[in-house]
């Protein structure tokens, strides 16, 4: 609107003769399909009985309330194409708008080279592992908390995956998959039951939000590691000195000194459990991490 007719309108207000104004955003989106279209949001200010200063504000708020539908719009797209084009990336949406997920950001450019369906026994077996160290902590921390004689009496029993209704689809993968795995294969119980005492005050498969990055993830536990307040991943294949993805967690969660990598897959060790992977290099993990984030960015858009 141009200056004089501005001033136009604000006099028609003062004069009474204006009681609503009209707001609209509109924009292309050109992302793939939606390529060339148009959307456009739209709202009428009640400006009856306000003054010229109180409407220049409510039209600030309304312009601004707008271009955050808009942007959300923008957001949403996007998500949807790429997720629909790659089936290595994944969106989870929080108050309307979608976050990638750490996963996503860190491995949307790694080129398998493992067939799907070797892939799946990997993942499915990796599932149950997790299963059953999430298990044993839990039981772990009640065990804790009995005498003794009770402890004597009921000590702690490792699940069977078998037996799990939650686990007969990944148990069904690995006893007919060509690759002949076995939960029995992981270190799982060994490295727990050797490391599990280090562990006090436990948050299990915790989702975290970054609303400044838009990225999104679940830890797979927040809880004190030996006294040191961290976030815990545990790793049934390689276990390596990345700690992007713990990183990237860390700094969701108020007070995280260090961060753990608990491998517990398969290992010849004499001992049967490998050593836990500790690094308190949370910002200097966050730095590479937000690279990647922003690689991500300028690849998609989002």
């Amino acid at each position: 609107m141009k200056e004089k007719e501005i001033k136009k309108e604000e006099k028609m207000l003062l004069d009474g003769r204006v009681n609503n104004i009209g707001i609209q955003v509109s924009g292309v989106i050109s992302t793939a399909s939606y390529e060339n279209w148009k959307p456009g949001f739209s709202m009428t200010v009640d400006a009856e009985g306000l003054t010229t200063e109180q409407v220049r504000e409510l039209m600030m708020q309304a312009k601004a309330e707008l271009k955050h539908q808009f942007n959300l719009e923008k957001n949403n797209c996007k998500a949807e194409v790429i997720a629909e084009k790659f089936n290595n990336i994944g969106f989870t949406a929080k108050n309307g708008l979608n976050h990638v997920w750490v996963t996503s950001v860190l491995s949307y450019d790694i080129v398998w080279r493992v067939p799907e369906f070797e892939l799946t026994q990997y993942g499915s077996r990796g599932t149950i592992g997790h299963e059953m160290a999430h298990d044993y902590v839990k039981k772990l921390m009640a065990f804790q908390l009995m005498t003794p004689e009770e402890q004597k009496k009921k000590p702690i029993k490792w699940m069977n995956p078998d037996e799990v209704e939650s686990l007969k689809d990944h148990v069904a993968i690995l006893k007919n998959g060509s690759l002949g795995m076995h939960w029995n294969d992981l270190s799982v119980k060994e490295f727990m039951e050797e490391h599990g005492k280090l562990i006090t005050k436990p948050k299990i498969e915790v989702t975290v939000w970054n609303t400044k990055h838009l990225y999104t993830g679940r830890a797979d536990m927040f809880s004190f590691w030996d006294g040191k307040y961290s976030v815990v991943d545990y790793k049934c294949g390689a276990t390596d000195n990345d700690f992007r993805q713990l990183a990237a967690y860390a700094v969701c969660e108020e007070g995280v000194e260090q961060m753990v990598k608990c491998p517990i897959g398969p290992t010849s060790n004499k001992s049967g459990f490998m050593k836990p992977k500790i690094s308190t290099n949370i910002k200097g993990e966050f730095k590479a991490f937000i690279r990647k984030r922003m690689q991500f960015k300028k690849e998609f858009g989002i």
